[in-house]
Order: structure tokens, then sequence, then C-alpha cells
């Protein structure tokens, strides 16, 4: 058929092999079409599908061209991460199968329809929050939750780290955080101020080695992690690791109960700010994107 492409295992990937962002993204095409296919592309010089850095100030910084042929394709951006959005429209145009995670029957054809399509962002902040606190989510189903923020071209994850319910990134320097912070006894069922509880355990935390993990697999997608620890507010479960942090000096337990908490990090003391400061240290140190969000 001349009005499409037929990927084979014949086909491989052309690229300018010392430029490690463009060989990341020939490893997530393989990792994406592989489980479907039951085969992987080589990257060589003589490749039937190019990723090609331009210079093309209409493309931006994230903008790029697809053009699809019956012989071969070719994508064009003037940066990786335009190259890595020409892919994921790449995937959206084969035929559904190819998000399968077992090998389809040898007769499969996966064909791609002839086009040439010139795209970019129309925004430069694409993102999607996530509030592991209040509820907690294991670190495989966020590495899930960033694959499909990158199947919809996000660039950008806003994760909300610690809050009343669960503090939930480790802190070497106050190992509390975590061992009582980061679970609650029972959670508030049914419906907002029920006053109703399930009497279970939950919670559950990200040691550094899985952040720094996670920030990695993050950045492969060109995904930019925006970390939130809330402050002043928001700070039960800290204060029930840490009593002196709070205003009124007391035990709490971290709660289960939603709505708003009048327990607050004490910010009069120095000692207090002292800590925000040494968490703030340790959690910049994990994740390089320029900004820290601090709830408020």
């Amino acid at each position: 058929n001349s009005d499409s492409f037929t990927l084979t295992r014949n086909a491989a990937i052309t690229l300018d092999q010392s430029n490690q962002a463009l060989v990341g993204i020939a490893e997530y095409l393989n990792e994406k079409i592989s489980p479907a296919t039951g085969f992987e592309l080589p990257v060589e010089k003589h490749g039937k599908i190019e990723f090609k850095l331009v210079e093309d100030a209409s493309l931006g910084d994230e903008g790029y061209q697809l053009k699809v042929k019956h012989s071969d394709i070719l994508i064009t951006a003037n940066k990786p991460a335009g190259i890595f959005y020409g892919v994921q429209t790449l995937l959206q145009m084969f035929p559904a199968e190819i998000k399968s995670k077992t090998v389809q029957p040898e007769d499969k054809k996966w064909t791609i329809p002839c086009a040439e399509i010139t795209d970019k962002p129309q925004f430069p902040w694409r993102g999607l929050m996530l509030d592991v606190s209040r509820h907690w989510f294991t670190k495989e189903e966020v590495l899930k939750y960033i694959d499909e923020l990158a199947e919809y071209k996000m660039n950008v994850f806003h994760w909300h780290l610690t809050n009343d319910q669960g503090w939930r990134i480790e802190i070497k320097k106050y190992p509390k955080l975590t061992e009582i912070g980061a679970f609650r006894d029972s959670s508030e069922i049914n419906h907002f101020g029920s006053d109703v509880y399930d009497g279970k355990r939950h919670g559950g935390f990200y040691t550094q080695e899985d952040l720094k993990e996670i920030v990695d697999y993050a950045a492969k997608r060109h995904i930019t992690i925006i970390p939130e620890v809330s402050m002043p507010g928001h700070a039960s479960a800290a204060i029930a690791s840490y009593p002196w942090l709070g205003t009124s000096g007391k035990q709490i337990k971290v709660p289960g109960k939603f709505g708003v908490h009048y327990e607050v990090f004490n910010v009069a003391d120095p000692d207090v700010m002292k800590f925000l400061d040494e968490v703030t240290d340790e959690v910049i140190a994990i994740f390089p994107g320029s900004v820290f969000h601090i709830g408020g």
C-alpha cells in the first residue's frame, strides 16, 4: 500500500549516536513497541526511521515535524523534547494493539498512514498534580502515572508529597517524619465530613533512592517534577512526628480526618525555621527542576 508505511523487524532507527537524549528516545520507542511486535529496532546508519535535530525557529523547544512516507519516517525538531513528542504522535498512529503487553499474531500488520504533521505546544507548562499525601500511591503506580503524562505530551508532574494526613518523603536528618508521619491509623470514608472511619492503617513513603529513580524516569520522558512540601499549614503529620514543630507543642496523631486542621508549624521559633531549611535542602538536592512548591 503506497499510502502507508509498514513497520517490520527489518527497520532500524537512525540518529546522532553521540546524543544520549536521542539514544534514550530510541530505547523508549523500543520499550513501547517490542511487547506487541515481538522485535526491537536497532540503531544503524541507514535506518527507515530517522530522528534529526535541525534549526527551525518556528518549532520552538518542543515542536516537531513528522513525515511518514511509504518507504521511511523522518522526525525533525530543534531539541530532543520535540523528537520525543514526535515519537508519541507516531505511537498514536499505530494500530491500537501496539499498546498490548503481549506479542500479537505473526501476520499482524503494523501500518501507519502516510502523513506530514507539524506540531508544537500552545502552552509551555502542561502538567498534572498527584496528591500522594492524602492517599498513598506506590512507586510503581507513580511511574505508570508519569508514563501516561508522557503519552499526553505533558511536561510537568506536580507531586504533592506532604500534608496533614501523611508525610511521604524520606528526610535523612529527621527519620521520624516517615517512621511516624507516613502512616495513619484510620481514614475518613463515605463522604467529606462524614466522621465515619475505616479503621485501617494507611500509608507509605518513598526513600530518597526511590525518588531519584522516579526523577530519572520522568526526565527520560521530558517531564520535570515539581515537589510540594506544605508549609506552614497542612503540617499535622510532621507535628505528629516531632511535636515541638507545632504551635501548641502537644503530641498529636497523624489525622485520618480530611479538611482543615489547625496544627501549623511554629514559624516564630528559629528551631522550626532551621528544620524547614534543612528539609528543603534535602528535597532540593533530589529534584533538579527550578520550582519548589511550599503549599502556602
